[in-house]
């Protein structure tokens, strides 16, 4: 009986120190900073934001859809491989437009005939060798579309009801052109060879989420 005990005892001690010695090298995150355990190093992963129209809204009224989350990576010690322990949420939010209207879209790409690789608005980037794209403050990575002059530079416009996404394409006013009036827009592509791909199409929704800067 006492044999039984002291082996019991033997048995819940190395169990004790095994569980410790697990515990101390597992994926534990204790807060949004870097952390540190015997094994692994931490890195958050900064999490997007997703803009999505919502007509039932007030103008400019936004409303948090899906609360964001950061994520983290893992790093082994004296190793550059990273391995992600959690994938981050993007947060999605809900705007409710200026200004909604049915159009039409066509494509066209730097190189088209009387272009000259830079759009016709400040602050004027190159959109040559694939530059097709805007970085903005609020709404982040948007596509180049050129409009009618009623609608300012730098308005941002949601474009749904298009084969070419099944999400709304979030692009910014930065380009004008001769043959782009009323509730026409012109979506910029790389090439006038790639901007085939969208023809003429009809009955697209536009939503202004901004209008001008």
């Amino acid at each position: 009986m006492k044999s039984e005990f002291i082996f019991g005892l033997f048995l819940g001690v190395f169990g004790y120190i095994f569980f410790m010695s697990f515990s101390s090298s597992s994926l534990v995150i204790s807060n949004l900073n870097l952390k540190k355990t015997l094994d692994y190093q931490y890195q958050e992963i900064a999490f997007d934001t997703k803009y999505l129209v919502d007509r039932t809204l007030d103008p400019l009224e936004e409303l948090i859809a899906v609360p964001g989350a950061k994520g983290y990576s893992a790093i082994y010690e004296n190793s550059s491989e990273s391995v992600i322990v959690e994938e981050p949420t993007t947060l999605e939010i809900k705007v409710g437009p200026i200004e909604s209207f049915t159009g039409w879209l066509t494509g066209y790409g730097p190189d088209c005939e009387g272009c000259i690789g830079i759009v016709s608005c400040a602050p004027y980037p190159d959109v040559r060798n694939g530059n097709i794209y805007f970085e903005d403050d609020k709404y982040g990575t948007l596509r180049i579309v050129a409009a009618d002059p009623s609608i300012p530079c730098g308005t941002v416009v949601a474009i749904s009801n298009t084969r070419l996404s099944e999400e709304p394409i979030l692009a910014i006013v930065l380009d004008r052109g001769y043959a782009v009036k009323g509730v026409h827009m012109d979506l910029l592509y790389n090439s006038s060879y790639e901007a085939r791909v969208v023809g003429s199409e009809k009955n697209i929704e536009y939503d202004i989420l901004r209008r001008g800067w």
